[in-house]
């Protein structure tokens, strides 16, 4: 264990901007957020005007059952909309469908969100794909796998993949344990893994190296770069591969609003069998 306790966002102190009034968040968003007004859909949306501020809604769930959804917002202040480029102040995009294996046996669903919000108490930029509720008899070792990005003014700039585990095993052989029960997590930077576990307060147990968590059970990489983020992991019978892309694409607002349901980066999820092609 860590003599003290460290929290995941203290890795990524070296990601805050050296210049006092420079904002992590635009300088991660905004030079992609800019859109053309006169290409936003007027048709099967939900558009309502409220203080100068417009909103434009598309929301679908299937049977209202969460297992298939497809939720989206934009907020534009209405006098953006007069210009050739109008900058949003919400982006909001959170979608999950079912998963399947090669086998298509069900693997758990995926899920994607995009949240951009801009001129409040709460700024900030959340991003991540994720392959979650992976049932045991598909994985007995992954529950979830995910790669999370969020950007805050206060923390920086902060990107890396996550497990959380169908068993006690492999964080037991790892000697990672609580006393009070609660479980741990395997957090994955490009240069270490970090064992965690639930907050208030600092939530890294120990620092730990690929060599020691691939002896353990699970084999990973974790990369890191300007536009994109990928998460590979093999553990028994099940592999995956995901990719967080980090920038918006052109048109957007197209893609969030349109019948096909796009993820608005260049994002997306692959099931394989561990563990040739896991990380090949």
């Amino acid at each position: 264990m860590l003599p003290e306790r460290k929290s995941v966002h203290e890795y990524y102190s070296h990601t805050l901007p050296e210049s006092n009034g420079v904002s992590v968040i635009d300088l991660a968003a905004q030079p992609h957020t800019g859109f053309n007004p006169e290409k936003l859909p007027q048709k099967g949306v939900k558009i309502s005007d409220h203080e100068g501020v417009r909103y434009i809604r598309r929301d679908r769930n299937y049977m209202g059952l969460n297992v298939s959804l497809h939720s989206v917002l934009l907020r534009v202040p209405i006098d953006e909309l007069s210009k050739p480029i109008a900058q949003p102040t919400k982006v909001e995009l959170q979608s999950r469908a079912i998963l399947r294996t090669p086998e298509r046996q069900f693997g758990g669903y995926t899920e994607y969100e995009h949240l951009y919000w801009r001129g409040g108490w709460d700024d900030r930029l959340m991003q991540s794909v994720t392959a979650t509720k992976i049932p045991s008899d598909v994985s007995g070792v992954l529950g979830s796998v995910s790669i999370r990005r969020y950007v805050l003014e206060q923390y920086g700039d902060i990107s890396y993949g996550s497990v959380i585990l169908n068993t006690r095993d492999v964080t037991d052989r790892l000697g990672v344990k609580l006393e009070n029960g609660d479980p741990v997590f395997l957090d994955f930077t490009p240069e270490m893994v970090l064992a965690t576990t639930y907050g208030p307060g600092p939530s890294v147990l120990e620092e730990l190296s690929y060599d020691e968590v691939e002896k353990a059970g699970v084999k990973a990489s974790f990369t890191n770069e300007a536009e994109q983020a990928t998460f590979n992991v093999a553990a028994g019978p099940m592999s995956l591969k995901l990719r967080l892309g980090k920038v918006l694409k052109p048109d957007y607002p197209q893609h969030m609003f349109g019948e096909a349901e796009e993820w608005i980066t260049d994002s997306g999820i692959f099931v394989g069998k561990a563990p040739i092609e896991a990380l090949n």
